[in-house]
């Protein structure tokens, strides 16, 4: 899951940089130009997740691949696959623990912006439920009039609410613009005020502005998607003062209302558009009102359609980039390239053919073993290739050795038990390949979370050697091979496929039956012929 998140903050981080750069670099563009330019790269920052996983793949190796594990042609067992792979660190429960902590800080901050933009939508809903509409002439006549000089038909509820210190906008299908008392008494300045709200409508900016919070809840931790939502934020409103402009008033008039709203205070709307300045942003649209030189120019709709196109143009090969082990040389990554010797081996992998599932569906299943009596441990004994690990009843030096080499502690052995029973009763040396290997109770409890509950040490130890994730599991989930039998699993991860691999291998024509449990492979075509019947003798 963290590696996914990284992957998605990563692109998305790199569309809002480029989305970001352009802003800042075309400055001599219309504000409603600009803006847009800033809509669609949040817009796409927000959609990324969707586009990573839901959009098509493009597989690219580099020196952020990894090598795939080397293969010969020699037979091989599991056990000596397992026993020549390296051993990662036993420390590894560290860096889940960790991963944890980050996932749960991530997902407390989001929830928490997330849990304030729910917070001002009702507040929104709120102060239209409690505000009186507005029924004075003067306000529904220069309501009626700038609708008409801007070319809109919809309707818009014009309300008024003394809980506002200024005017501000919000909703798309059915529009709203709530008047503060401030606003009321200037209404001489009517058209100026409802022009700026209606901008506001005529653009979206409503749908722009949630997005734009959406995107900064969705990655909280990126800097430049706040950068990139406070540049919108800010163009959005010169935009709309650009709309004011360009009818009959008067750039010093605008200027001295927008100076009046700034006195009388922001008003204390999250989710709605006002057209108060800011503290930050006054000066600035206050030399940009007066600035008779300033482009205002609105957004064309081929201006819009060409963005759009070099937007998706630059987010799909972004989204869509996936990196991918590339082989050794020398390396079989198919496999069929590996043969198992099945009577050397501790684990079981089975071949990938159709007439398994029939044999597992025929076969009787096998009689109980009769209990037996488990042997007394040996006080003077050698086990597995003559290392002694008892001394007259205790543990010899070599044996403690490695318990310490491992840090095997009391305390680990009672954390293992919690998810192997009777750890304790296990061979000394499966005790230590599982320190060894950096299996522990988190790996164990996210591998039972993935499916696989109940594996046995050899498959265990399997696993952990062969670093086979909950990550590695899902991914081949995607792919269609979810279910898949624990030896199988191993024998993929051994060979080296992965969901790249084999959407690969289908994307150039090979038909993989997976009603079998995804067992048989084979070139898509058209069924062969029955052959001929046997002719009969005339006689």
């Amino acid at each position: 899951m963290l590696d996914l998140i990284l992957e998605i903050a990563l692109k998305s981080a790199l569309v809002s940089a480029l989305a970001l750069a352009l802003v800042m670099a075309l400055r001599n563009l219309p504000a409603a130009q600009r803006a847009w330019i800033a809509h669609l790269g949040l817009a796409l920052s927000l959609a990324m997740p969707l586009i990573v996983l839901l959009g098509p793949k493009l597989e690219m190796t580099g020196p952020w691949s990894r090598v795939t594990h080397a293969a010969t042609g020699a037979p091989m067992s599991a056990g000596d696959v397992v026993a020549a792979s390296p051993l990662p660190s036993h420390r590894v429960d560290v860096g889940l623990l960790t991963n944890d902590i980050v996932l749960i800080v991530y997902a407390s901050v989001a929830a928490a912006l997330l849990l304030a933009l729910a917070l001002g939508l009702v507040r929104l809903f709120r102060l239209q439920r409690d505000a009186a509409v507005l029924t004075e002439p003067n306000w529904l006549c220069a309501l009626a009039e700038t609708q008409h000089r801007m070319g809109l038909k919809q309707g818009t509820a014009l309300l008024c609410s003394p809980q506002l210190a200024a005017p501000v906008s919000w909703g798309l299908l059915r529009p709203t613009i709530m008047l503060s008392p401030t606003a009321l008494k200037a209404s001489d300045k009517a058209e100026a005020i409802l022009a700026h709200e209606l901008a506001h409508v005529a653009r979206m900016d409503w749908v722009n502005l949630l997005i734009a919070r959406l995107a900064t809840a969705l990655y909280w931790f990126n800097p430049i998607v706040w950068a990139l939502a406070w540049q919108a934020h800010e163009l959005r409103e010169e935009a709309a003062d650009d709309v004011v402009l360009r009818g009959e008033v008067r750039g010093s008039d605008y200027a001295s209302l927008l100076m009046g709203f700034a006195r009388a205070g922001r008003a204390p709307v999250v989710c709605a558009h006002g057209v108060t300045p800011g503290k930050n942003s006054l000066r600035r649209r206050l030399e940009r009102v007066l600035n008779g030189d300033a482009r205002r120019d609105p957004a064309r709709p081929m201006w819009v359609a060409i963005c759009a196109g070099v937007a998706l143009g630059v987010a799909a090969p972004v989204g869509a980039f996936t990196p991918v082990d590339h082989a050794a040389p020398g390396v079989k990554t198919h496999l069929a390239s590996y043969d198992f010797d099945l009577d050397q081996s501790g684990v079981d992998v089975t071949d990938f053919d159709a007439s398994y599932a029939e044999a597992a569906e025929d076969a009787e299943p096998p009689e109980p073993a009769e209990a037996s009596e488990p042997p007394e441990p040996p006080e003077l004994g050698e086990l597995d290739g003559g290392r002694t690990y008892m001394r007259d009843g205790r543990l010899s030096p070599q044996a403690l050795a490695q318990l310490r080499t491992f840090d095997i502690t009391p305390q680990w052995l009672d954390n293992m038990e919690r998810e192997i029973a009777n750890v304790r009763q296990l061979p000394l040396d499966d005790i230590v390949a599982l320190a060894a290997l950096g299996v522990t109770p988190q790996y164990i409890r996210s591998l039972s979370d993935a499916g696989y509950r109940n594996l046995d040490i050899d498959e265990l130890k399997a696993f952990a050697a062969h670093e086979i994730s909950p990550a590695f599991i899902r991914e081949l989930a995607t792919a269609g091979y979810a279910d898949l039998a624990a030896n199988d699993l191993i024998a993929l991860r051994v060979a080296g496929i992965d969901a790249q691999y084999i959407r690969s291998m289908e994307s150039v024509g090979l038909r993989i039956d997976r009603r079998d449990g995804a067992r048989t492979i084979g070139r898509a075509g058209p069924s062969p012929a029955p052959p001929p019947p046997i002719p009969r003798s005339s006689n």
